[in-house]
């Protein structure tokens, strides 16, 4: 955990952790040069298990992840931000995952989401099976951060740390550089009271941290998927819709739709999808291609954008349609 100036909402997290059914951990606790209340809070623990390190001069978040896990002896690490909350089996249910499969490298989960005081308000409830989860995470962050927990042994061990060049959205180029050595997963169980407010960085920052997710969406695409070259400003356009909310255009749409299509068949074709596989991708797809070029550069309201929507993209109208419902309904 790190904290700058947490003093409304340290104290819950903490004794969330406290009150976990798994008693074998430690608390490693980065303190960002707060000048508020927190570190006289973090000062009434006491507890043997717990490190607090305290920064000299405030460094960020990215920078104070790295000293954390620099200082982390456990087998598995769990992150969790200074204003959420941890369910009791939080760190047994996950623990248990890794135990039961070798291979995995990265758990995450689903979680509640509250308002500032605390009350519950919807559950958000997305399950990822390793193959979902690495193509959602072609397009954005698909593990929430403060959910998550990775073995220390095949990261930090081999120096895989945070890349400091990303104040905001770290966590999104984290877990593609951990999902290179590994597999991952989100489980459909809530592990996690996930705290919305109008200070936190999704709010203060949204802007920067979309333009990091563009940034290491298309660092990703370079590295991973050369084969997806001559399709790469194709998928820039619809990365460009998605995060900089760029006027969707007829000759941008068509862009859009013939790189994720090259995308899908890329992917597919390199992790094997199965057919039900395939038809999951293809649905997550739609759903990537409407909001990017329909809602978020605006295309609805621009008839001929909407036109060549319908009419390039008539293969994903119907996984559109199904996608849909299967938000709603698991709403």
């Amino acid at each position: 955990m790190a904290v700058h100036n947490g003093e409304n909402y340290v104290a819950d997290a903490i004794k969330s952790v406290l009150n976990q059914s798994l008693a074998d951990f430690e608390l490693v606790i980065v303190d960002d040069a707060s000048s508020d209340g927190t570190p006289d809070i973090l000062s009434s623990f006491e507890d043997r298990r717990f490190h607090i390190i305290r920064n000299g001069e405030n460094l960020g978040l990215t920078k104070s992840l790295n000293i954390g896990l620099g200082k982390c002896h456990g087998r598995y690490i769990a992150r969790l931000d200074a204003d959420d909350r941890c369910l009791a089996d939080r760190l047994q249910v996950q623990v248990d995952v890794f135990q039961q499969n070798p291979k995995m490298i990265l758990v995450a989960s689903s979680y509640y989401r509250t308002n500032e005081r605390g009350r519950v308000r919807k559950a958000k409830i997305k399950p990822l099976d390793d193959i979902r989860l690495r193509w959602a995470s072609q397009f954005g962050v698909s593990v929430d951060h403060p959910t998550a927990m990775f073995r220390r042994d095949l990261t930090v061990d081999r120096g895989l740390m945070y890349d400091e060049r990303f104040v905001t959205a770290q966590d999104y180029d984290y877990w593609l550089r951990l999902l290179d050595s590994g597999e991952g997963c989100v489980l459909s169980v809530p592990l996690l009271l996930y705290r919305a407010h109008e200070e936190s960085i999704s709010v203060t920052r949204r802007r920067e941290q979309a333009a990091n997710i563009r940034q290491i969406a298309l660092e990703n695409l370079d590295m991973r998927w050369p084969e997806l070259a001559e399709h790469r400003k194709e998928i820039e356009t619809l990365l460009d819709f998605r995060y900089l909310w760029t006027p969707a255009t007829p000759a941008g749409a068509r862009q859009a739709i013939d790189g994720l299509t090259a995308f899908v068949d890329a992917f597919c074709a390199r992790y094997g999808a199965q057919p039900e596989e395939r038809r999951w991708i293809i649905g997550y797809a739609a759903g990537v291609l409407a909001d990017s070029v329909l809602r978020r550069g605006g295309g609805f309201t621009r008839p001929a954008t909407l036109v060549t929507f319908c009419s390039m993209g008539r293969n994903y109208l119907i996984p559109l349609f199904e996608r849909v419902l299967e938000v709603s309904f698991a709403r």
